[in-house]
C-alpha cells in the first residue's frame, strides 16, 4: 500500500531507489573495441569515425554524414554552410539555447517565433508570417522527438528559396510518413549528449543529401581544409574522435532495441495519463512516429495549488528524477534580448512543462512507479 503522505513531507517514497531520467547502455564488446583504439594510439578521427559516419548515414537514409564534436557544432557548421544571402534565420522560441546562439555565431540574426501549445513545436503559421526579404533559412526544432509538418516546411522553403536546417538533436529515430529523421533536405543536425537516443558522451552529426553541402561542411569542421594544410576558408576545429566513434558504433548496434523500449514505455504513459487530471503529454503530430527522446508533460496550472517547480520537487522526493526542458524560453534569455519578439505560448510552457524518466534501461515496474508518483503528487496538489 502506497503512502499517501508525500516523501517531501516525511512519507515513504514511491520508489526505494532513484529512477533516472537517462541511463546510457553499452554492450560488453564496446570495452574491447575501446582497448583496440587506445592501444593503436590513433585517437583523432580516422577510419573508425568514417565507419560511424557511414553507419549513421545508412540508418537514417541520408546520402552523406559527417561527425562533429557536439550538437552545437553540428548546428554551427550547418549554418555556416548555408550560402543564401539573407541575414535572418527563423527559430522557435521554445528550445535549447544553441538553436539561437549558433545563428548569432554564424553572423546572422535569429528571428524567434512562437510555438504550438500542444505539440510544443514551431507554429508554422507564425513561421510563414516571419519570412521576409532578408530570410536565409528556417530552423525547425523537432523537440522531444516530435516533428513539425515537414511537407509544409519543404513547400515554404521552396517557394521562398530558403535553406532548411533541421535541429534533430532530440529526434533521432523519429519518422515522418515513414521517412527517417536525417533523410530530409537540406541539413539535419544531431546531438550525442548523454541524454540523447544514442550517446558518445559529447558529439554530433550532420546529414545531407547534397554533395556540395557535405564537402563544405566537412571542410569547415576541420579549419576549412580542402587538403592537408590547404585552407580555402576560415573554419573551426570541430572534429570528432576515434574513441567517440567506438561508442557511437556500439550505440548504433543497440539502436533498434532502444527505440522499441522507449516507445513501449511512452505507450504505457499515454494510457495512464488519460486518468490523471491536470497533466497533458506533448501531442505528437499525426504523421509522426516519435522516438520519445524525452517524455514531456504539461501541467494545467489552474488544476493545481502549486507551481511546476514545487510539483517537480515533490516528484524528485519520491525518487523520480525529473527534468525541466526548458525553464526559460529563448525570449527570456538575457543574451538574446536584442532579438526578442513577444512569444507568450513559449513563455507559458516554460512555467508548465517537465519531463519524466524514459530510457531503455527502465523496466515496466519502473514505469509503473513513475505513474504512481505522478498520481500521488497530483492527488496532493489538486485543487
Amino acid at each position: 500500500m502506497l503512502s499517501a503522505e508525500l516523501a517531501l513531507n516525511g512519507g515513504r517514497p514511491v520508489s526505494d531507489s532513484l529512477i533516472r531520467m537517462a541511463q546510457p547502455r553499452f554492450g560488453e564488446s564496446t570495452f574491447e573495441d575501446l582497448r583496440q583504439v587506445l592501444s593503436s594510439g590513433r585517437l583523432r578521427e580516422g577510419q573508425v569515425t568514417k565507419r560511424f559516419e557511414d553507419c549513421f548515414a545508412t540508418r537514417v537514409d541520408a546520402r552523406y554524414a559527417y561527425a562533429v564534436s557536439s550538437g552545437t557544432a553540428a548546428l554551427h557548421v550547418a549554418l555556416l554552410s548555408c550560402t543564401n544571402t539573407g541575414e535572418e534565420v527563423i527559430v522557435p522560441a521554445f528550445t535549447f539555447f544553441s538553436s539561437a546562439s549558433t545563428v548569432v555565431h554564424s553572423g546572422r540574426r535569429p528571428v524567434l517565433v512562437d510555438v504550438n501549445p500542444e505539440t510544443f513545436l514551431m507554429d508554422t503559421d507564425r513561421m510563414v508570417e516571419a519570412i521576409g526579404d532578408d530570410t536565409a533559412a528556417l530552423m525547425p526544432v523537432h523537440l522531444f522527438g516530435n516533428l513539425v509538418d515537414l511537407d509544409l516546411v519543404a513547400e515554404v522553403a521552396e517557394d521562398h528559396d530558403l535553406t532548411v536546417i533541421h535541429d534533430c538533436a532530440q529526434s533521432l529515430g523519429s519518422t515522418y510518413k515513414g521517412w527517417d529523421t536525417g533523410s530530409f533536405d537540406d541539413m539535419c543536425c544531431f546531438s550525442f549528449y548523454p541524454t540523447k537516443i544514442i550517446t558518445t558522451g559529447e558529439g554530433g552529426m550532420v546529414t545531407t543529401n547534397s554533395e556540395e553541402l557535405y564537402e563544405r561542411g566537412s571542410g569547415l569542421k576541420s579549419h576549412g581544409e580542402t587538403a592537408k594544410y590547404l585552407h580555402e576558408e576560415m573554419g573551426y576545429n570541430y572534429r570528432f574522435t576515434e574513441v567517440g566513434s567506438v561508442l557511437g558504433l556500439s550505440q548504433m548496434r543497440g539502436f533498434k532495441g532502444f527505440l522499441e523500449r522507449r516507445r513501449s514505455t511512452a505507450l504505457y504513459y499515454d494510457l495512464a495519463l488519460r486518468n490523471i487530471e491536470g497533466l497533458a503529454p506533448q501531442v505528437i503530430n499525426p504523421d509522426v512516429n516519435s522516438c520519445y527522446n524525452y517524455y514531456t508533460v504539461r501541467m494545467e496550472s489552474d488544476e493545481f495549488r502549486c507551481s511546476r517547480d514545487q510539483f517537480v520537487e515533490a516528484l524528485r522526493s519520491e525518487n523520480i528524477e525529473t527534468g525541466v526542458h526548458y525553464p526559460r524560453a529563448l525570449t527570456q534569455q538575457p543574451a538574446l534580448k536584442k532579438y526578442v519578439t513577444p512569444c507568450p505560448v513559449a513563455e507559458s510552457l516554460s512555467d508548465q512543462v517537465f519531463s519524466i524518466p524514459i530510457h531503455p534501461g527502465m523496466s515496466p515496474k519502473d514505469a509503473e512507479k513513475v505513474i504512481n508518483a505522478l498520481r500521488k503528487v497530483t492527488n496532493y496538489f489538486a485543487t
